[in-house]
């Protein structure tokens, strides 16, 4: 089974030949546990390419906030998506946050501080990013 689920994840075989597999030994009450873990697996790697496939779409739309959560939900066990994702991920926040840094600091030379201070915040609820909160830490 374990042969099956990788041959799946790496797109060796499609799902409708795991499904059919599945029912064949879905006969023999000596593999339940097996296939309930094989489905479960099919279930997991469906999911993960469909929260891919939305994360990728928003990012495109440049939706960042919206697109990082659907990366995340990206299956550790696809290694080559999961490895794409954690790369989208990365550019999501440097996309967003970026900007937000570079407002914040004419922001500030406008002594706008409280305003700099808010936009910083409110990145900050979206994302981890260190040069932003090193910058909140200065202002306050």
């Amino acid at each position: 089974m374990t042969e099956l689920v990788e041959a799946y994840y790496t797109g060796s075989i499609d799902e409708y030949s795991v499904k059919t597999y599945v029912s064949r030994l879905g006969k023999f009450s000596f593999a339940d546990k097996k296939l309930s873990d094989c489905k479960d697996a099919i279930a997991e790697k469906n999911a993960s390419d469909k929260a891919y496939q939305e994360a990728y779409e928003l990012y495109l739309k440049q939706d960042y906030v919206a697109a990082y959560p659907l990366f995340e939900k990206v299956s550790k066990y696809d290694v080559p998506k999961r490895t794409s994702a954690e790369a989208y991920m990365q550019s999501c926040i440097e996309q967003y946050c970026n900007p937000v840094y570079n407002r914040a600091q004419q922001l500030i030379e406008n002594n706008q501080v409280s305003e700099a201070k808010q936009i910083v915040k409110d990145a900050l609820n979206a994302f981890k990013y260190k040069p932003l909160e090193d910058l909140l830490n200065t202002l306050e």
